[in-house]
């Protein structure tokens, strides 16, 4: 695990349990923290190779099983792990929780300070720059660099070198993320969802700075899942000029489950804007009004912050509709037939006929109704009188 070696941890793991089981019972059911770090340590490696569903039921076994003292720290470091799979879901608050459960495991038993990986104060700060919390962010990542953690594993690594460069970019600080970015990962096997992510944080670097061609070309190795980094991805190639292609692979997000809030905020946005940019202001304000309301519910400031100016003019109120024009007096009970008439597609000798007046008496009753309900047509005033329940 610590190496970044998948296929050497699942073989010393399979050791393992085969040693396991040739430990009497009672002695298993004494130390319970030795089946509890083995699972923990086999779900952090089914992370780190890409495994992520296998990794979250592993890691739910280990953080939902025995709760002695003895099996604390393997507790800690399973639910700080799931933390940052919720994370990697577009799940901010869910993965906050989380993270802040793992903290409360650690208060709770006294672990000493170099216990566990610190992944839970990693995911912390990362939450904390998705809400343009930016100096929140850098104390937890500061926390979690000076921790002297005795297990620092190559996901917290890469993952706090990849959020410390996401909350550069949150500053503005391009060059610097890209320094962030370039340092080597620890571990003899890359991560799949590590190795898109920092190439996502890369592409928005270059794009940042205006290297379109280079963006881009970095985001064909970007695959659909995990999802923030395939919505992040299909933002950059709008940006780039690619609306076509940035659509297409908000198509390809996992259907499973759904995306995330993060997820949906941030494909919300970019589908508002190509519909913005095709003319359709209806279809652009309405997924703008849903982006925001469900990024005010997990707290999101980020991904509208780095939408861009043109989402500014439908973020204002939608302007009323105007008024409609008052009526100028009451329509007599003879203007009320009259429009009856017409209601009903009568013609002004079958109106005269029905109502026993002449053709040009219904022509200035008509021309009457006209007046007080502030219109020119037959339709026009037979569809005002019905909102005016006058027919």
């Amino acid at each position: 695990r610590l190496t970044g070696s998948p296929g050497d941890a699942a073989a010393a793991a399979g050791d393992a349990g085969r040693l396991l089981g040739e430990l009497p019972e009672g002695l298993r059911e004494e130390h319970p923290e030795v089946l509890a770090l083995l699972r923990a340590h086999v779900g952090c490696t089914l992370l780190w190779a890409g495994h992520l569903d296998e990794a979250r039921a592993g890691l739910t076994a280990v953080a939902g099983g025995d709760e002695r003292a003895a099996t604390a720290p393997a507790r800690e470091d399973a639910i700080g792990h799931l933390a940052l799979l919720d994370y990697l879901d577009g799940r901010p608050s869910a993965a906050e929780n989380r993270a802040l459960a793992a903290t409360a495991v650690r208060r709770r038993f006294s672990l000493p300070a170099g216990c566990g990986s610190g992944i839970a104060l990693v995911v912390l700060a990362a939450v904390a720059v998705e809400r343009d919390e930016l100096e929140r962010a850098e104390a937890w990542l500061d926390a979690a660099d000076g921790g002297e953690q005795a297990v620092r594993d190559p996901v917290c690594a890469g993952f706090g070198a990849a959020t410390r460069a996401r909350l550069l970019l949150a500053r503005g600080r391009t060059r610097a993320a890209l320094d962030a970015l370039r340092r080597p990962v620890p571990g003899v096997a890359a991560s799949p969802w590590l190795e898109a992510h920092r190439t996502v944080l890369t592409a928005v670097a270059h794009q940042a700075e205006g290297h379109r061609g280079a963006a881009c070309a970095l985001l064909r190795r970007v695959p659909p899942s995990p999802a923030m980094c395939a919505v992040e991805a299909a933002g950059v190639q709008y940006a780039a000029g690619f609306p076509e292609a940035a659509l297409r692979r908000l198509g390809t997000l996992p259907a499973r489950g759904g995306p995330g809030p993060a997820v949906r905020v941030r494909a919300a946005l970019l589908r508002a804007r190509a519909a913005d940019a095709a003319g359709d202001a209806g279809t652009a304000r309405r997924l703008v009004e849903d982006a925001v309301r469900e990024a005010r519910r997990e707290r999101l400031r980020r991904p509208l912050l780095d939408t861009g100016p043109w989402i500014r003019p439908l973020l204002d109120p939608a302007p009323a509709p105007p008024p409609a024009p008052p009526v100028v007096a009451d329509l007599s009970l003879r203007e009320r037939e009259v429009l009856s008439g017409v209601a009903r597609l009568m013609s002004y000798e079958e109106i005269a006929a029905d109502l026993f007046i002449s053709v040009n008496t219904v022509k200035t009753h008509l021309k009457n109704a006209y007046r007080k309900l502030s219109v020119n047509r037959r339709s026009d005033a037979v569809r005002r009188a019905r909102e005016l329940h006058l027919l």
